[in-house]
């Protein structure tokens, strides 16, 4: 099975697909990140413990894009790249292959398994790149904006929300 696992992932890693699958997950990032940028022209909208205020963009709220990237990733795309994902690596085994593979005992069952395992761990490491994507974004639009915020309010006066750091002195 080892054996079997390290083939599959040798081919995988060979194949363009790889790259179409990172490609489609950095521009989930991108356009929820790009969706942010959209002015609330609206009532305050309030959901779980979150608020969205009138005439802010959305990805001022603080989790505003973990809280969207995430589930329409889930939900609606990378569902479809992991399916294309599992459905190439299967179907990529035509006739010839097959005829090579029935000379070498390989055991079907236990190719098939391998695939399907190598499938349910790089469909893992979508999800762990998209977490880290979107919570370093997150992070970094946080850090970002309460630091220029604290430049802006906190101009002539000494900010006493502010971290001791980023206080004027007057």
């Amino acid at each position: 099975m080892r054996t079997l696992l390290w083939a599959e992932y040798k081919k995988l890693r060979r194949s363009s697909i790889v790259w179409i699958a990172i490609f489609a997950t950095i521009m989930i990032a991108v356009i929820v990140f790009a969706e942010g940028q959209a002015m609330h022209n609206g009532p305050d909208v309030q959901y779980g413990l979150k608020t969205v205020h009138e005439g802010s963009r959305y990805i001022e709220n603080a989790g505003w894009y973990m809280d969207e990237a995430q589930p329409l990733a889930t939900f609606f795309v990378l569902p479809a790249v992991i399916a294309l994902l599992g459905s190439y690596m299967i179907c990529r085994e035509e006739d010839d292959t097959m005829k090579s593979l029935h000379l070498i005992p390989v055991n079907e069952a236990k190719l098939t398994v391998a695939k399907m395992i190598i499938a349910f761990v790089f469909s893992m490491l979508l999800y762990l790149m998209l977490f880290a994507i979107t919570f370093l974004t997150e992070a970094i639009i946080d850090i970002y904006g309460n630091i220029l915020l604290c430049r802006i309010v906190c101009r002539d006066v000494e900010c006493s929300s502010a971290p001791i750091s980023y206080q004027r002195r007057v």
